[in-house]
């Protein structure tokens, strides 16, 4: 009976010519049949559906019929998600509000992380503001495949991936909840990673809203690091969204302080405020990890080794290996 399906013709093809992989099970008088392919452009889902219906029903006599198709490319994508395969470490990067510098502290985590022989990939999850690419220079974004499979963007070998990349450039992005998951399940099911990533960073946007909560489905069992700046009124969001990746499970390692200080004739100079990394951090009772300077960067928006702000990331990501053991 298989070989009477796999010869059976649609517009003239056999189908063992159009899918590339054909099941067929029976059950009480019924058959399910699905239909395996690598390119959907090749063959008219309705046209081969409506023929093998009637064929089952009427040539072969079956009294129900099921038959499916399955996208053979998409499912090894699924597959080998970076969610199915084992010892990744998820690493998010939250503030609470917009403004503190964590897409800058994302970035250059990744970078230490990267500096120190770990296969790294960076996710841009800020769907409104999204400063990654801008950050690591990228500006030509990689396309979608025709399967809709997304390869990110490698920069010294750090897999990067941003919302940007799923829309026109410099275009406002106006999407409500339901459409924001299903970007967050494009990066993680639908986009083909290199091989072997150990470090996943995500850029959280502000807020504690549905992104915050889809991550938490996905990654039920991340890390998370909450960024801030001396002053009260950051410091005080901060702990909500330290309080938040409590009550998701996600166990927060630790503070980072941004804008810290400006140093000016050997003088540093606290501009804004004193105190906030040090609440946050007792409040949630976590480390401070660092305090960074307010400095520029030499280049794009990544620390280079002569900098002392790099110096302060390694020894946060010091930090963080030391106790998280990865």
């Amino acid at each position: 009976m298989i070989d009477k399906i796999r010869e059976f013709e649609v517009d003239g093809r056999k189908l063992m010519h159009i899918f590339k992989d054909i099941d067929v099970s029976e059950k009480e008088g019924k058959v399910y049949v699905t239909l395996g392919y690598e390119e959907a452009g090749q063959f008219k889902e309705r046209a081969v559906k409506q023929e093998l219906m009637k064929y089952l029903k009427m040539d072969l006599g079956y009294a129900g019929a099921k038959i499916t198709f399955k996208d053979i490319a998409q499912e090894e994508i699924m597959k080998n998600s970076l969610l199915n395969q084992d010892g990744v470490f998820y690493l998010l990067v939250s503030s609470g509000k917009g403004g503190v510098g964590k897409s800058n502290v994302s970035a250059n985590l990744a970078n230490l992380f990267n500096d120190k022989g770990y296969k790294v990939a960076l996710i841009d999850c800020d769907i409104y503001g999204s400063s990654i690419p801008g950050i690591f220079g990228i500006q030509k974004y990689p396309t979608l495949e025709d399967n809709n499979i997304l390869h990110p963007a490698i920069v010294d070998g750090i897999n990067i991936v941003s919302v940007d990349f799923l829309m026109q450039a410099q275009l406002p992005i106006m999407w409500r909840g339901p459409m924001l998951g299903r970007a967050l399940n494009h990066f993680f099911y639908y986009t083909k990673y290199e091989d072997d990533i150990e470090i996943v960073i995500l850029d959280l946007p502000p807020g504690t809203g549905d992104v915050a909560l889809d991550i938490q489905q996905l990654v039920p069992h991340a890390k998370q690091v909450v960024v801030t700046t001396p002053h009260p009124t950051a410091a005080n969001i901060a702990i909500k969204a330290g309080r938040m990746a409590e009550k998701m499970n996600h166990e927060v390692v630790g503070v980072i302080e941004n804008m810290s200080y400006f140093v000016y004739e050997d003088k540093k100079l606290d501009i804004f405020g004193v105190g906030g990394g040090d609440m946050v951090a007792n409040t949630l009772n976590v480390p401070l990890l660092g305090k960074l300077e307010i400095l520029p960067p030499k280049g794009e928006g990544l620390y280079s080794k002569d900098e002392r702000n790099y110096q302060i990331y390694e020894d946060i990501v010091t930090k963080i290996i030391d106790k998280e053991l990865i």
